[in-house]
């Protein structure tokens, strides 16, 4: 876990391709994102 100040940024990389929520923790407070994947499109045969 990392505590970041404001205005700091940082850039992981991770081989995750189904990333659905992550915590953002700074020392104003903390913050949830979700996020929705796109469901795959059906293809007409």
């Amino acid at each position: 876990m990392f505590t970041l100040k404001f205005g700091e940024s940082l850039t992981t990389e991770h081989d995750c391709k189904n990333l659905m929520e992550i915590k953002i923790q700074t020392d104003k407070g903390s913050k949830t994102l979700h996020f929705k994947l796109p469901q795959p499109k059906e293809e007409d045969h």
